[in-house]
């Protein structure tokens, strides 16, 4: 029997720091259709005679931050908690824009980073013992 293709969405949440004691709750990794949800926000829409789709640069961001997050603790002038919605993240101001894509690209290099290692890892060989 193979290993496990699905990703657990039981334990697949973790939480980021942020400055000033904020936090986002993120996916820990994508799954292939939340992936593919995510390439298809930032590609431009076929012309109506046709030709070819086109990358959309300024959704680029904004579809990173709306795929992998699911929650933060940020609040409104009035201490009301907000949604994460591509709303509320084009009224965040630039510098926690960029904190958050700094954050999120952090994590997804160190999912990578685990799967490589995972990878490196032969399965159904022992341990050599002593070593």
């Amino acid at each position: 029997m193979g290993r496990c293709r699905f990703v657990d969405r039981a334990t697949n949440i973790v939480r980021l720091p942020l400055s000033e004691g904020d936090f986002l709750d993120v996916r820990r990794v994508l799954t292939w259709g939340e992936q593919q949800d995510a390439l298809a926000s930032i590609v431009r829409s076929l012309p109506a005679g046709g030709g070819e789709s086109s990358l959309h640069v300024a959704r680029v961001q904004i579809g990173k931050a709306l795929s992998y997050i699911v929650g933060w603790s940020f609040v409104d002038s009035e201490g009301r908690p907000q949604p994460v919605t591509e709303d509320t993240l084009r009224a965040l101001d630039e510098p926690t824009g960029e904190e958050i894509i700094a954050a999120l690209d952090a994590h997804r290099a160190a999912m990578h980073e685990e799967r490589a290692q995972k990878k490196r890892i032969p399965t159904g060989v022992p341990a050599l013992m002593g070593t």
